[in-house]
């Protein structure tokens, strides 16, 4: 995987296998991704994978307001991405997940941002997943 030189990473943390973090900047929340690894169930698809995670978002944010949907490629493996945006106390956060699944494993990529900043790390972040999975 390659971080950009001043991205900083933590593994085991807060529910995710790696955590990166943007640069330190000022802003009230540094911008992170999480990445999650679990492994299958028998029967597990990507579209199963996301309605089973789109429920766990819908359940645990009761302000969570989807900002978009699609399909996509990453590195050439189908994946699914969803956005949306919630507020945690004073702050309005907006959030992007990656998911796909390659050899039997899903792979949950998280960003989090605040929504005024969320834009300023998206080519980073994206960066970032296409070369976790290059090979």
């Amino acid at each position: 995987m390659e971080i950009p030189s001043t991205w900083t990473f933590q593994e085991n943390i807060y529910g995710a296998n790696v955590m990166l973090f943007s640069p330190d900047n000022g802003d009230e929340i540094k911008e992170n991704l999480g990445v999650s690894v679990q492994k299958l169930g028998s029967g597990d698809d990507l579209q199963t994978l996301y309605t089973n995670n789109k429920t766990t978002l819908q359940n645990n944010f009761e302000n969570l307001a989807i900002k978009d949907e699609k399909d996509l490629t990453i590195n050439e493996i189908p994946a699914k991405e969803i956005s949306y945006t919630f507020s945690q106390g004073d702050y309005k956060i907006k959030q992007a997940q990656y998911l796909l699944i390659n050899e039997k494993k899903a792979y949950i990529f998280t960003y989090v941002a605040l929504t005024k900043t969320f834009d300023e790390y998206s080519e980073d972040v994206e960066s970032i997943i296409n070369s976790f999975l290059a090979k």
